[in-house]
C-alpha cells in the first residue's frame, strides 16, 4: 500500500532523520499511521527512530514490522536508515540476521543484493549475516570462484568467533564445514605439472593455500598440513607455493605445534645450510624472519636432548658464525650455545673443529668479549649481551669489566669525530652493563654516594657528546643521548631514596632535575622517543599535566599507538589534569596538546574510525584475495571494539565532562562489563627505557603514577560511571545502566590496582550505592540502615579534609599525588550534591526517605569541604615561585650533578624551564578551581 503523506513530507522525514531529529520523525509518522498510513516506508523510519531514542516499544515494534512486512518492496534509503537503527541498538541487534535471511530468501538470484547484505554486515561487525550471505554467493553463482572462497574464509572467522566466546560445538560445525569445502578445494589441484588450467574452484594462490592451512590447524589436523606443504604440486615448492618465504615460516609453526622435533631439526637445519651455502638466500632470510629458524634449530636440540644432535648442531652454529660474521643473529646464536653447555667448548667436546688462524671461543666470557669487539659502537649492543652478562660469576663480570674499559680507552682522543662517536657509544654500553649488574639488582638497598657517582659519570659523557652529531639529520638522535637518560634515570631511582627521608623526600628535587636534563635531550634530539617518553612520565609525577600533554602530543601518536601507548598519558589524566590551559607558553600548540577533554576525544574518534578502516581493509581483503590479511584485519578489530584503552580513556572523557558541568551522554557500547565480556589489554609495558636485570621489575615500575590499573579498577570506575548517570537523569532510556546490586569485585585486586584515594571514593560509593538501592526497593523496610548510610557520609567528609589537610605539599608545588588526591574528592563532593538532590525528592511505598534536616546538614558540610579544598588551593597557588624551583636545581647537597647539570643545561634554559614548570603547577590547580560543583 502507498503512502498517504507528500513527496515533500517523505523528503523532510529522511532529511531530519539524517539530522538526528528522531522525535520530529517519530510524531510524524505516528499522525500518519493514526490517520490510517500503513505503508512500510512509515512505520519502518517509526521503528527506525524508536531503536535510535532507545524507546521501550522499539524492539516489539521492530519485532512486528519485522512479521507483517514484505522487505523486498523496501526502498534503499528507508533500508538504510533502519539496518544501522537495527544494529546501534544493542538489544535490537539480534533481529539484524533476521531481516536480511528474509530478503537473502526472497530474492535469491539478486547478486546487487547479496553483496550489499555482505559489505553492510561486515561495515556492523556481524560475521553471521555476512557469512550467510557469502554462502548463498556461492551456491547461487557457481562460477564465480572468488565467491567460493569468500563463503570459506567467513565460515572460518565463524568458526573462530565461536572458539573465542568458548562455543565449541557451533565452532567444532563451522570449522568441519570450512575443511571439507577446502579439502575439496586441494583435491581439484591437478597433480601433472604439465596441466596449466586447473577447476574454477581449485586452489590457485599462495594465500588459498595458506588459508587451507590455517583451517586444517583449526581442525586439530597438523600432519595433514604438513603434507600438503611438502606435497610437489600444490605445497611450498610448487608453482603455487613458489618458495615462499611465509609459506616456510608456516611450516616452521606447524611442526613446533606438532611438537615434531626431528622433522623440524632437519629442516631449520637445511634452511641454515642452504642460507650458509647462497648468499642470496641468507641476505632474503635476513630481510624477513632468519630468527625463527634459528630458535627453532635451538629449541629442537634443547627438546630432544640427544648428545649426537647437539654436537651437529653446535657445528653447523660455529660454522656459520665464522663463515657470515655480518649475521648478528648467527652471532648471538653462538653465544646461546656456550650458555647452554654451561662448559667450556673444548672440554664438553674434545674433538670439536678447530681453527688455528681464527679460533673458537671456548667460553661464554670469550664469546662476549669477541662479540663486544665487533659490535661495540652498535647502539643495539647492550641489548643483545644483557642475559649473556647476567650469567657471569662476579669474577667473570670484573674481568669482562676490564676488558671493555681497555677496548674503550684505545680510541685516543684526538681521534676523528667517527672514532669519538664510536667510544662514547661503547662507553654508554658499559654504563649500561655497570647499571644492570652493579645497580638494578641493589635497587632496593642502594648506597646514595655510589649512585651519585653513577650519576656523575654519565653526565660526564652527555656533556662530553654535546659538541658531536652536528652532521645528523633532524630525526636522528645525537651520539651520546642515552647516558643523559641513563642519568636522568638514576635520578629517579635517587628520588626513591630520598622519599624514604622525611626531610628530603619533600621537595622531590631529583625528580625537578631528572625532568630538565630531559628537556635539554629532546631540545637537542627532537624526535627521542625513550626521553619523551621517561619526560612525559616524571612530568605527570611532578603534577605538571600540562607539560605532559605538550612532551606526549610531540611523539606523534598514531592509530593502533592509541591502545598500545597512549595510557602513558591518559591513565588517571582526569584526576591531574582535568582542565584545558590558557598560559601563554603554550599556546602556538595544536588544540588536543592544550586540552585534555579534546585529546581524549580524538583518541576515541581514532578507535571509532579505526573499526571502519578495519571493515573497509576487510572488504578490500576480500576484493583481493588476501585472505591472510583480512584474517589479521579481523583479529584487530576484535581486539579494538573490546579494548580496554578504549574503555579507560571513555571513562576518563566522561570523569573530565562532569567535572565541568558538561551534560551526560549516552554511554552508548563504549563500555562492556567485563564481568560478563573478556576485555583486550593490548597496552604495551615495555615502550619505555629500561636497563633492569633479568627478574627485576622494568623501570617504567618507578615512573608510573600510582598502581597499574587492570580489570578491577576497569569495573570499579564502571560502577560509579553508571551510579553517576543514574543520579544525573531521570530519562528512561538510561534507567537500563544502573544494576541493582553491584558485583562482587576481590578486594585483594583492587587493593593493588587502585590509589588510596580511590578506594576512599569506592567507600563514598557503596554508600550512596546501597541508599539509592533502598529508595528504590518498594518494599524496603530498612529505614534505619538508610539513615545509618546517610550518617556515615559526614564521616567520610571528614576523613577527606583530614587527608587533604595533613598530605598539603609541604613545598610549594602540585604534585600528582595532591591533584589526584583533591580531584577525586571534589568528585565525591559532586556524587554527593547529586545524591540529595535526586534522593529529597524521592520516597518508596514504606515511605524511606531523607529528611529536611538531613538534607540540610548534608549540602552545608559539603560546601565547607569544598570551601577549605579552594582556600588551600588557592594558597597553593599564591606559594609559587619559580626563584624557588632554580633552587632545588642548584641544591648544594649534591653539588657533583647540580654542577655538570649547570653545565650542560645552563643559566638561561634553567630559568626558562624553571618558568614553564611553575606555569603548568599553575595550571593544575586552576584546573581545580574551575572544577564545576553544583551542575
Amino acid at each position: 500500500m502507498g503512502s498517504l503523506l507528500s513527496d515533500k513530507t517523505h523528503l523532510q522525514i529522511r532529511q531530519r532523520y539524517e539530522d538526528g531529529e528522531f522525535r520530529w520523525v517519530s510524531r510524524t509518522c505516528r499522525k500518519a499511521i493514526k490517520k490510517g498510513d500503513i505503508s512500510l516506508i512509515v512505520r519502518a523510519f517509526d521503528v527506525a527512530c524508536s531503536l535510535s531514542m532507545y524507546e521501550a516499544r522499539a524492539i516489539d515494534a521492530t519485532k512486528e514490522l519485522c512479521a507483517s512486512s514484505d522487505f523486498t518492496q523496501i526502498d534503499p534509503d528507508t533500508w538504510s536508515c533502519l539496518k544501522e537503527a537495527l544494529y546501534f541498538n544493542h538489544n535490537a541487534r539480534p533481529l539484524h540476521t533476521g531481516i536480511w535471511t528474509k530478503l537473502l530468501r526472497a530474492k535469491p538470484h539478486d547478486e546487487a543484493l547479496h553483496i550489499q547484505c555482505f559489505r553492510t554486515s561486515v561495515h556492523v561487525h556481524d560475521v553471521e549475516t555476512a557469512q550467510l550471505a557469502a554462502m548463498s554467493l556461492q551456491k547461487n553463482f557457481p562460477n564465480k570462484r572468488n565467491y567460493y572462497f569468500l563463503a570459506i574464509f567467513l565460515t572460518y572467522i565463524m568458526a573462530t568467533e565461536f572458539e573465542r566466546i568458548g562455543d565449541k560445538t557451533k565452532a567444532k560445525i563451522y570449522s568441519t564445514l570450512c575443511y571439507r569445502m577446502l579439502s575439496k578445494a586441494a583435491e581439484d589441484v591437478p597433480t601433472d605439472p604439465k596441466q596449466l588450467l586447473s577447476p574454477p574452484r581449485a586452489i590457485q594462490t599462495e594465500q588459498e593455500l595458506q588459508l587451507l592451512v590455517e583451517v586444517y590447524l583449526c581442525q586439530d589436523r597438523g600432519e595433514e598440513a604438513i603434507a600438503v606443504l611438502d606435497s610437489p604440486h600444490l605445497g611450498i615448492s610448487s608453482r603455487i607455493g613458489k618458495n615462499s618465504w611465509p609459506l616456510v615460516r608456516t611450516k616452521l609453526e606447524v611442526l613446533k605445534i606438532l611438537q615434531d622435533w626431528k622433522h623440524l631439526y632437519k629442516y631449520s637445519k637445511d634452511l641454515l645450510k642452504r642460507l650458509e651455502s647462497d648468499e642470496n638466500s641468507f641476505n632474503l632470510a635476513q630481510s624477513t624472519d632468519d630468527e625463527l629458524v634459528w630458535s627453532s634449530l635451538r629449541l629442537c636440540y634443547s627438546s630432544l636432548m640427544d648428545e649426537e644432535v647437539t654436537k651437529d648442531a653446535a657445528a653447523l652454529v660455529f660454522s656459520i658464525a665464522k663463515h657470515q660474521k655480518k649475521s648478528r643473529n648467527a652471532q648471538l646464536e653462538r653465544l646461546v650455545f656456550l650458555t647452554h653447555i654451561k662448559k667450556p667448548l673444548y672440554e664438553w667436546c674434545p674433538d670439536f673443529p678447530k681453527h688455528e688462524d681464527e679460533p673458537y671461543p671456548e667460553t661464554l666470557l670469550k664469546g662476549c668479549e669477541q662479540f663486544w669487539v665487533k659490535n661495540s659502537n652498535s647502539t643495539c649492543c647492550f641489548q643483545d649481551l644483557r642475559d649473556f652478562v647476567q650469567e657471569f660469576s662476579a669474577e667473570d663480570y670484573e674481568e669482562f669489566s676490564n676488558f671493555i674499559m681497555q677496548e674503550t680507552e684505545r680510541i685516543v682522543d684526538e681521534a676523528s669525530e667517527q672514532d669519538t662517536i664510536a667510544k662514547i657509544a661503547g662507553i654508554i654500553n658499559r654504563l649500561k652493563l655497570t647499571y644492570m649488574y652493579e645497580l638494578s639488582r641493589n635497587s632496593e638497598s642502594l648506597d646514595r654516594q655510589i649512585l651519585v657517582d653513577f650519576i656523575c659519570k654519565c653526565l660526564s659523557v652527555y656533556l662530553q657528546a654535546q659538541p658531536l652529531g652536528a652532521s645528523f639529520v633532524k630525526t636522528d638522535d645525537k651520539p651520546g643521548d642515552d647516558a643523559g637518560i641513563l642519568a636522568a634515570m638514576c635520578l629517579v631511582l635517587l628520588d626513591r631514596i630520598d622519599q624514604k627521608d622525611p626531610q628530603k623526600g619533600s621537595t622531590r628535587e631529583h625528580l625537578v632535575q631528572a625532568a630538565m636534563l630531559l628537556q635539554s635531550i629532546v631540545d637537542r634530539s627532537q624526535h627521542n622517543y625513550q626521553a619523551l617518553l621517561l619526560l612525559t612520565r616524571i612530568f605527570l609525577l611532578l603534577g605538571a599535566g600540562s607539560m605532559a600533554m605538550a612532551t606526549f602530543f610531540r611523539l606523534e601518536v598514531r592509530n593502533v599507538q592509541y591502545d598500545t601507548l597512549a595510557y602513558i598519558l591518559f591513565t588517571r589524566i582526569s584526576t591531574i589534569h582535568p582542565a584545558r590551559v590558557f598560559t601563554p607558553q603554550l599556546q602556538s600548540l595544536e588544540e588536543n596538546a592544550k586540552n585534555p577533554s579534546q585529546s581524549l576525544k580524538s583518541a576515541l574518534t581514532f578507535f571509532t574510525g579505526s573499526l571502519i578502516d578495519t571493515q573497509r581493509m576487510i572488504t578490500l581483503a576480500f576484493d583481493n584475495g588476501n585472505y591472510s590479511n583480512a584474517n589479521d584485519t579481523v583479529y584487530v578489530q576484535q581486539k579494538l571494539r573490546a579494548s580496554w584503552c578504549k574503555m579507560m580513556i571513555h571513562l576518563e572523557k566522561r570523569r573530565i565532562d562532569r567535572l565541568q558541568g558538561a551534560e551526560f551522554e549516552h554511554p552508548g557500547t563504549e563500555l562492556i562489563d567485563p564481568h560478563i565480556a573478556p576485555v583486550s589489554d593490548l597496552r604495551d609495558f615495555d615502550t619505555s627505557a629500561s636497563f633492569e636485570a633479568r627478574n627485576h621489575d622494568s623501570f617504567e615500575h618507578y615512573v608510573y603514577a600510582g598502581p597499574t590499573p587492570r580489570t578491577a579498577w576497569l569495573q570499579r570506575q564502571i560502577l560509579i560511571d553508571e551510579l553517576f548517570v543514574r543520579l544525573s537523569t531521570s530519562d528512561a532510556h538510561f534507567a537500563y545502566l544502573y544494576r541493582p546490586t553491584p558485583p562482587e569485585i576481590p578486594s585483594e585486586e583492587a587493593l593493588a590496582e587502585c590509589t588510596v584515594a580511590e578506594m576512599h571514593f569506592w567507600e563514598l560509593f557503596q554508600i550512596i550505592s546501597d541508599s539509592w538501592r533502598t529508595l528504590q526497593d518498594q518494599n524496603a523496610q530498612r529505614s534505619s540502615e538508610f539513615h545509618d548510610n546517610l550518617g556515615r557520609i559526614p564521616e567520610w567528609l571528614m576523613q577527606s579534609d583530614i587527608e587533604n589537610a595533613t598530605k598539603q605539599p609541604l613545598y610549594s608545588y602540585a604534585s600528582w599525588e595532591y591533584l589526584h588526591r583533591t580531584i577525586i574528592t571534589l568528585d565525591g563532593l559532586r556524587l554527593i550534591n547529586l545524591f540529595v538532590n535526586q534522593a529529597s525528592k524521592f520516597h518508596n511505598a514504606k515511605d524511606v526517605r531523607m529528611s529536611a534536616k538531613e538534607e540540610g546538614m548534608l549540602k552545608e558540610k559539603v560546601e565547607a569541604t569544598h570551601q577549605k579544598i579552594m582556600k588551600r588551593a588557592q594558597r597553593l597557588k599564591a606559594d609559587i615561585r619559580k626563584e624557588e624551583v632554580v633552587e632545588v636545581i642548584r641544591k648544594e647537597n649534591d653539588e657533583p650533578v647540580s654542577a655538570l647539570l649547570d653545565k650542560i643545561v645552563g643559566e638561561e634554559k634553567t630559568w626558562t624551564f624553571a618558568n614553564e614548570l611553575c606555569a603548568s603547577w599553575e595550571d593544575a590547580i586552576d584546573g581545580i578551581l574551575n572544577i564545576c560543583l553544583k551542575k
